[in-house]
C-alpha cells in the first residue's frame, strides 16, 4: 500500500491521507491536524486504518 499527503486547490488546500493499494484502489481521509495545525501521524493513519475497513466491507456486501 501506498501513502502520501495531498493539498488539492479545488478542495481549499485542506490536507488529505491518500492510500493506494497495489490493485489501483484508492481511498482518501482528511488528515487529522494537532495542536499546532500538523498532521497527527497516528490518528490520520488510525482513521486511514478504519477507513479502509469500512469501505472493503461495504464494497463486499455490493459485490463490488
Amino acid at each position: 500500500m501506498n501513502y502520501q499527503i495531498v493539498q488539492r486547490e479545488e478542495d481549499n488546500f485542506i490536507k488529505f491521507y491518500v492510500a493506494t493499494k497495489d490493485d489501483g484502489t484508492t481511498y482518501e481521509v482528511p488528515c487529522i491536524l494537532d495542536g499546532n495545525g500538523d498532521v497527527d501521524t497516528t490518528a490520520t493513519q488510525n482513521k486511514m486504518d478504519s477507513h479502509i475497513i469500512e469501505s472493503d466491507l461495504l464494497m463486499s456486501y455490493l459485490g463490488e
